[in-house]
């Protein structure tokens, strides 16, 4: 990245997950200078009244960058927390202090099953890094299914969503489920992406997809045993999509 007047590697860092306790552990986003293990920029909820007061579950997985104008320096980072949220932060400045992050998309959890006592763990969360690709039109999607990893068991009925980023949307606005098609019966489109409902009791997508000549390919797992503590079988399942619709 260009930070100043010099060109550094970076680390692009989420928070983490600690499973022995509820989910807010884990609630920022790093950017760490290779060289030297120098902290040089972080993202939480500090109080401020912008989207930094919504920062308020782990990040579990890693972040993905991406390099929009090919000059070979990241412009914008994308991860997912477990609250069902998609941040996006903007580091094309060469000054950190201008950086920026918000919300992109925040699922609308079903709360059919609640939290345990002393946590406020959403139904659809996501476990899985994002991957991006550009549209024919130069657009960017980001795609990002869930599940929670947390609880097998859980009853939730995940997700995956295709998400298209224009960069038209300012802060404090964000995507939800109800600006995107459902596209898991039939084929339908709309102008800010779609999802698909996995029709499988407790399936759940636990890594990032694969993009290729447009098309999305993913997988999910479905537990058979209803024991937490114990390992068991389960059905793995290989989805493949078309990337706009």
């Amino acid at each position: 990245m260009k930070i100043g007047t010099a060109d550094k590697y970076v680390m692009f860092i989420g928070g983490g997950f600690d499973s022995a306790i509820n989910n807010a552990h884990g609630k920022a986003l790093f950017v760490v200078d290779l060289a030297t293990g120098t902290k040089l920029w972080e993202y939480y909820n500090d109080g401020a009244l912008d989207d930094r007061q919504y920062m308020n579950f782990s990040l579990p997985e890693k972040a993905t960058a991406v390099d929009l104008d090919n000059n070979g320096y990241v412009d914008h980072v994308y991860i997912g927390d477990v609250g069902g949220q998609l941040w996006k932060f903007d580091v094309s400045a060469t000054a950190t202090t201008s950086w920026t992050g918000r919300r992109l998309f925040v699922a609308v959890p079903t709360q059919a099953n609640p939290p345990a006592a002393g946590e406020f763990y959403p139904t659809q969360a996501f476990f899985g890094a994002p991957s991006l690709s550009l549209a024919p039109d130069k657009s960017l999607w980001v795609f990002i299914g869930t599940g929670d990893r947390y609880h097998p068991n859980s009853s939730a009925v995940n997700r995956f969503y295709g998400i298209k980023d224009d960069g038209t949307m300012g802060n404090g606005s964000f995507l939800a489920e109800s600006n995107l098609a459902d596209v898991t019966t039939t084929n339908a489109t709309a102008p800010s992406g779609w999802f698909v409902r996995l029709g499988n009791a407790n399936e759940k997508v636990l890594a990032a997809p694969n993009v290729f000549n447009s098309q999305v390919i993913f997988t999910s797992f479905t537990p058979t045993t209803t024991v937490t503590c114990t390992s068991g079988s389960g059905t793995a399942r290989l989805y493949d999509v078309q990337m706009l619709t």
